[in-house]
């Protein structure tokens, strides 16, 4: 079992400030199911090639597989809830990357190698505990409780739930999740501008080492 040599996974934290297992954070944890090829309901699987690494998903590719209708019942992702890629990683990526879920999904499940966590809004801050995983995931800390297969690499979820979370006071939980969210944003709106600055500037240098902007200026 993981023993921690300072007082939460992170580190040393503050007075007044509270470190308490990741189990104990949580309403509820679901595991994926993967589907069939055919069956009675159709639903949209996201999978660990829908995980980013910045905290959002990529919903552009999104799997559809089939259940049967008394297992759909209780399918559905809610907002707030934290997709844990539970196996999967390469040679030079940790396990563990989170995606976010912001709105309810209701025909929308996860594969077998992915993890729901639920967290209760009456413990924890659901964007703030969100950006604690994706930090554990981002600086390699994570590895300590990854197994290493031949092929793909696997969290050792009992002691990855056991693990202790740092938890400030809620307004501090607030501020925390909200600097982080939008200095995430403004990342993905200049990521926006520099690809389409990149394609004005691909295009000039077609036209230019062409002759075609020197032709109709003639």
């Amino acid at each position: 079992m993981i023993t921690h040599e300072f007082t939460t996974i992170i580190g040393d934290i503050p007075e007044g400030w509270r470190s308490v297992e990741l189990r104990r954070l949580l309403l509820s944890q679901f595991a994926g199911d993967w589907g069939d090829e055919d069956g009675d309901v159709a639903v949209k699987i996201l999978r660990s090639t829908n995980f980013t690494g910045a905290g959002h998903l990529d919903f552009s590719d999104v799997a559809v597989r089939y259940f049967s209708e008394r297992s759909v019942e209780k399918f559905g992702l809610k907002n707030g809830d934290i997709l844990l890629e539970r196996s999967g990683g390469g040679p030079d990526q940790p396990v563990g990357r989170v995606g976010f879920i912001s709105n309810d999904l209701g025909w929308f499940w996860v594969s077998n190698f992915v993890q729901v966590l639920r967290p209760d809004p009456e413990k924890i801050n659901t964007r703030y505990l969100g950006w604690v995983l994706f930090e554990l995931q981002r600086t390699g800390m994570v590895e300590r409780f990854q197994q290493q297969s031949t092929q793909m690499r696997n969290l050792n979820y009992r002691d990855y739930l056991r693990m202790l979370i740092p938890v400030p006071p809620e307004p501090i939980q607030e501020s925390i999740a909200e600097a982080i969210d939008s200095i995430t944003q403004t990342i993905a709106n200049l990521s926006i501008e520099i690809d389409a600055a990149r394609r004005v500037k691909d295009s000039m240098l077609q036209s230019l080492l062409t002759g075609k902007t020197l032709q109709g200026e003639r």
